[in-house]
């Protein structure tokens, strides 16, 4: 999905088309996983607003995201825009026919509303928009969303919030981690696994414009994904928000398939635990 705030190619929609150059498919393929790749594209005769384009966007990724589970795929999204949540979530729901679960990892808490933002950035409302908070007659078109709870949705790596949207939050029954090592998996529902690359500390690599330090490591995220395997709750992944312009050395590229082949195959797992033991012995 390469668009950014409805333009295609710009900022963080060049980051898909990047994590593509360096090599997402060919590692998926080598860790014996069978992968199809759909490009969601915006209509050359649409001219929509920014909003319009979103919830266009949404519209569709939903569409793509309920085929593949119904064809037993893993979706795997990669989005400019922490938004396509809405998408996601929806063809999670109805691909496999429940209300899932959302473990959300972000530098932000994307919880602003319309009345809260102070940018007027509509990935600033994603976990907002999932709970029902604010564009409800346009998340309403989206087929297959409704909107989750918040005792559904936990965060992870939040640490960059605006003075009201913590408000919000504290208002609400959204469950917030410190840690990767905290993280409460349910197996009673399909997760939705929502990766902004700007949740990981800059250590690792800088994913975008917004990144800030004080996140979670890989060693940690790696951990958890090995926790998340042996749950077999994963229902959909995406990777968003990821502008190859500030990742020298494509370090968060290559940190984005390496999590997509552990996700998805178990691949690089086994190596990471061994190397953890190796740490602690």
């Amino acid at each position: 999905m390469p668009y950014d705030s409805g333009r295609r190619d710009e900022r963080m929609g060049r980051g898909p088309g990047r994590i593509f150059q360096c090599g997402i498919v060919e590692a998926l393929e080598r860790s014996h996983a069978i992968v199809r790749v759909s490009e969601v594209i915006l209509p050359d005769s649409q001219f929509p607003s920014e909003p319009g384009a979103a919830f266009a966007i949404q519209a569709l990724v939903a569409e793509r995201v309920a085929s593949a589970i119904r064809d037993e795929f893993l979706p795997i999204v990669l989005s400019g825009n922490c938004n396509t949540a809405i998408g996601s979530a929806a063809g999670l729901m109805a691909g496999k026919g429940v209300t899932p679960r959302v473990l959300w990892l972000d530098a932000h808490a994307d919880f602003n509303t319309p009345e809260t933002t102070t940018s007027g950035f509509i990935d600033g409302m994603a976990v907002a928009m999932l709970t029902g908070r604010c564009w409800m007659s346009m998340t309403a078109g989206i087929p297959g969303f409704k909107p989750l709870d918040d005792s559904r949705i936990s965060l992870l790596g939040v640490r960059d919030v605006d003075g009201r949207e913590l408000n919000n939050l504290e208002q609400s029954r959204v469950v917030r981690y410190r840690k990767a090592s905290e993280v409460v998996l349910d197996a009673d529902a399909p997760l939705y696994l929502h990766i902004d690359l700007d949740s990981f500390d800059t250590s690792e690599g800088t994913a975008n414009g917004y990144s800030v330090a004080g996140g979670i490591t890989r060693a940690d995220f790696m951990a958890l994904a090995g926790r998340i395997r042996e749950s077999k709750a994963l229902g959909a992944l995406a990777l968003t928000a990821y502008d190859p312009a500030f990742d020298e050395g494509n370090r968060i590229a290559r940190l984005a398939i390496d999590i997509a082949r552990a996700l998805s195959t178990g691949d690089g797992l086994a190596i990471h635990a061994r190397l953890q033991v190796g740490k602690t012995s």
